[in-house]
């Protein structure tokens, strides 16, 4: 008994120091979060658009039309810059489906040529990219813009995202996201989610690593790279097609840029199961991309380690005390974080659902090793080892939720 005690201690004082070490770590990485996120916005403050401005064309992908979509889609229109394209693609099912009609074209910006593209065959497995593969050939911009149908922009939009390619190395340029408003619960949950732990992981990510990633809310290629990696066309099979281009422009020794510039991802009135699928897609999106990168992001996870060492340690008075700093320190972190992106208001209405927010997105991250899997746009899809994706057989599709 004596032995057997002994080892349990042992054991015990093991994970004790473990947990302790790893929520060390958590904070530490916490505290670097606010301080990027701050200096990325002060930076973008103090940038100015010039008077860069090669021609853009703005790729559109459309998956279903309603009044979010419509307004968002004004947003793009009333750009102020001197010449761009904006090329919509719809599906012919939503053409004749009365919900709302194309943006009114005569209220675009003067240097603004618009059209609108039924996308009527399916020329790849990724929905998205069968419709970019159909707006691509319309494009006659020096720079071609995919940005997703959930995204609006203010008027300097585009004279920001060209300001990186003065730079003749860099190839693509992407734009960080944060969601603003939040017409349900579930979506509250989804925008924390974009706002207090996607966006800073970015940042972090950038200042570490460098920029190795792109991002689907707005991402803006040199067409002659676009045309080299060969189009749309070689990212149609994957899942995560904003992350492969990305590759394909490193590929070919080019850099990728992070734009001083921050789009709106507007949400739809999700629902929790719309929230799960979304957010499980999300994790295994990133599972496949970044394998190691995204195992070790556990360590993120403070609030998840947090109740671990209570649980190791007991809550006694040092226990209870450890538990409150931790959880006041991240409650203020978001809401320093929020407010700076300028994220959801007011912040007080969902600071409440952090705690659950990050139990939530600990239980989405180990999820995402327990199969390949995802649910998007309606359908079902099996994710390979590398990334690519095909229809998944045995269950039926069901309508996409918006």
């Amino acid at each position: 008994m004596a032995v057997g005690s002994s080892f349990g201690g042992r054991v015990r004082r093991w994970a004790h120091l473990g947990a302790s070490g790893v929520v060390a770590l958590s904070l530490a990485y916490h505290v670097l979060a606010i301080f990027e996120v701050v200096a990325f916005v002060r930076h973008c403050r103090r940038v100015r658009p010039g008077g860069f401005g090669p021609t853009v064309t703005v790729l559109k992908p459309v998956a279903a039309w309603d009044r979010r979509v419509y307004d968002n889609l004004l947003t793009f229109c009333r750009q102020d810059y001197p010449a761009f394209q904006l090329v919509i693609g719809v599906k012919a099912s939503d053409t004749t489906a009365g919900l709302e009609p194309p943006p009114d074209f005569t209220a675009c910006s003067p240097g603004c040529t618009a059209e609108l593209v039924v996308c009527e065959k399916e020329l790849a497995v990724n929905p998205k990219v069968s419709q970019l593969i159909r707006l691509e050939g319309r494009a006659w911009g020096a720079v071609v813009i995919v940005s997703d149908d959930d995204i609006r922009v203010e008027p300097d939009y585009l004279a920001r995202v060209v300001l990186p390619f003065q730079d003749p190395t860099v190839g693509a340029v992407t734009c960080l996201y944060v969601s603003r408003t939040a017409p349900t619960l579930a979506a509250a949950v989804e925008a924390l989610a974009v706002n207090v732990d996607f966006a800073p992981a970015v940042l972090v990510a950038r200042r570490l690593f460098g920029v190795r990633f792109a991002l689907g809310a707005s991402l803006a290629v040199r067409r002659e790279i676009l045309a080299a990696v060969g189009g749309f066309r070689a990212v149609g099979d994957y899942l995560a097609d904003d992350y492969q281009l990305g590759r394909q422009v490193l590929a070919r020794g080019f850099r990728l840029a992070l734009a001083p510039y921050i789009v709106e991802n507007t949400l739809p009135p999700m629902d929790l199961v719309f929230l799960f699928r979304h957010q499980l897609r999300w994790s295994r999106t990133n599972r496949v991309c970044q394998p190691v990168g995204w195992f070790f992001s556990v360590i993120t996870q403070l609030f998840a380690w947090t109740l671990v060492l209570a649980a190791l340690r007991g809550l006694d008075g040092r226990g209870r005390a450890v538990l409150s700093g931790v959880v006041a320190f991240r409650l203020a972190g978001a809401y320093v974080i929020n407010r700076e992106l300028g994220g959801l208001r007011p912040f007080w209405k969902y600071v409440w659902l952090i705690p659950l927010k990050d139990l939530f997105s600990t239980a989405m991250w180990a999820l995402s090793f327990t199969g390949r899997r995802v649910h998007w746009a309606g359908r079902d899809y099996v994710v390979s080892a590398d990334g690519r994706m095909r229809p998944a057989t045995g269950r039926k599709a069901v309508p996409p939720a918006r």
